[in-house]
């Protein structure tokens, strides 16, 4: 594995393309001849300097969050829970919100319960 200089933004955008990859962090090292072990002292070093690196999949909460404006729609509609065991047909169901962050997009639709925006929500915070 070559010892080549990086920038902290190099370092940031590989990163971010690391875990963006869907790859283990190991497999996406060999395959770049980056040292894994240089990998992650990189991606703590620039999470100390506030670089917003999202830690792994499984990294345990207590990181920063982030706000983020949200666009919602002036007038959502509300449907009835479905069944037990059923899914919900909601007719022609339209988005009502769009999140980006962290190379991340996600759309709720029209009727999305409190409960599904909340976790939606909870679930980006631990990608940021």
């Amino acid at each position: 594995m070559s010892k080549k200089i990086r920038s902290d933004q190099e370092w940031q955008e590989l990163i971010q393309e690391c875990r963006a990859s869907g790859l283990s962090v190991k497999n996406w090292c060999q395959t770049r001849s980056i040292s894994i072990k240089t990998f992650y002292n990189k991606a703590a070093d620039l999470r100390k300097k506030s670089c917003g690196i999202p830690g792994s999949q499984t990294a345990a909460s207590g990181q920063k969050h982030e706000v983020v404006p949200l666009e919602m729609a002036a007038d959502p509609v509300l449907y009835p829970q479905a069944p037990a065991g059923g899914a919900m047909q909601v007719p022609s169901a339209r988005v009502v919100v769009t999140v980006r962050i962290s190379g991340y997009r996600v759309e709720i639709l029209e009727g999305a319960s409190e409960d599904i925006i909340r976790n939606t929500l909870l679930a980006l915070g631990s990608l940021c």
